[in-house]
């Protein structure tokens, strides 16, 4: 028999990822009570990412989503600094360029391409010849016949952006309620119920931003709609003489403190969040052939998150079967660089009914509008 909460908040947020924290620190901060619930089986991607502002690689040249990716970029500096000043808390963030390398004309002509997109969309690039790649990391592979530096591309560290959104919350009084799984959600005519096991919690606006896991509530019928698709990183204890960002293909190594992090996987492994040997081995040999320096290393750690893909691999943003729902999910590999712009376009939603910064492409109006 469900227990039901006496406590009832304007919103309660399904989900304590970087998405669900930054939505209810800024629906705190425009004067609503809100909680978060989430369950402790669910571990957030955030926790799996490797923290890039790169609105460009992820994203289709021209597109809703490029521009928004960018609009997102651009706003992260900002927040960032005022959630520093806020809590005191260093995200980690390192504005040196991102360098991609070309080692054959397969990548010398993707690498062009993506020179071509930058220049596009007014982002800072630089081009570098073979010798000029080695200027900015002395311990790359031999071999390389051009390189590009995107000089606008940032990264955070996910795990010290959680810990200053925790103690965010705690200034602004949004309670986290944990292992609790929201199994159903039901809507009534002046609320919306939330049902675990063995509770049960009534609120006026309800987001959901647990990622992959939105699939698996009853009655929210986004099942076929999100994915859950994991990914694996692997780090390697290391000096290095560089610091910022390697791209090659799919894959990055980055530097963090005395770390060296590389990454990701793609699969499509279901709910299975445990790290394999296969993914491991995949990725130590993109390392090693990308710093053949690290050979003889031992890697530090392995882990992997569960990204939330979404069938047209796009974001999915806004009202779903309700007004007083609202989704914030399939943000894929982008969750890091989207969760600000997630903060101000759900909080102009619950607060204005609208968002003027939300494009239709990214809009549920483009699954709801299709429904009886």
């Amino acid at each position: 028999m469900n227990v039901s909460v006496q406590k009832q908040s304007d919103v309660v947020v399904i989900g304590d990822g970087i998405a669900g924290r930054t939505i209810a620190r800024g629906l705190a901060e425009r004067g609503l009570s809100v909680d978060i619930v989430c369950s402790d089986r669910h571990n957030p991607a955030t926790l799996a990412a490797a923290g890039l502002l790169s609105p460009l690689p992820e994203s289709v040249s021209g597109s809703a989503f490029q521009l928004t990716c960018l609009e997102a970029r651009d706003g992260w500096l900002t927040w960032a600094e005022l959630l520093r000043q806020e809590t005191s808390v260093d995200l980690g963030l390192c504005t040196k360029p991102s360098l991609f390398p070309a080692f054959n004309d397969e990548e010398r002509q993707a690498v062009d391409a993506l020179r071509r997109r930058a220049i596009a969309a007014s982002e800072g690039v630089e081009s570098l010849s073979g010798d000029q790649v080695y200027e900015f990391v002395p311990t790359l592979a031999p071999g390389a016949v051009s390189g590009l530096l995107l000089t606008d591309e940032a990264r955070v560290d996910p795990a010290k952006v959680m810990e200053a959104l925790a103690h965010s919350l705690e200034v602004h009084s949004v309670l986290t309620h944990r292992d609790r799984a929201v199994k159903e959600i039901r809507i009534g005519q002046d609320q919306i119920e939330l049902i675990g096991d063995d509770w049960q919690l009534e609120c006026g606006h309800v987001i959901v931003a647990c990622g992959a896991w939105s699939a698996g509530i009853e009655g929210l019928g986004m099942q076929g709609i999100v994915r859950p698709v994991r990914g694996q990183m692997i780090a390697f204890k290391a000096d290095h003489t560089w610091s910022g960002c390697i791209r090659r293909g799919r894959h990055y190594a980055l530097t963090r403190g005395d770390e060296i992090v590389f990454g990701a996987t793609e699969e499509n492994a279901g709910y299975e969040d445990t790290t394999t040997e296969d993914a491991g081995l995949e990725l130590r040999d993109c390392a090693e052939a990308l710093l053949p320096k690290l050979t003889w290393r031992k890697t530090l750690r392995q882990w992997s998150g569960l990204r939330p893909g979404s069938v047209d691999a796009l974001p999915i943003v806004g009202p779903w079967l309700s007004n007083r729902i609202t989704i914030a999910t399939g943000t894929f590999r982008n969750g890091i660089l989207l969760a600000p712009w997630l903060g101000q376009v759900v909080g102009d939603l619950v607060q204005h009914g609208e968002a003027k910064n939300l494009p239709p492409e990214l809009s549920t109006a483009r699954f709801t509008e299709s429904r009886p």
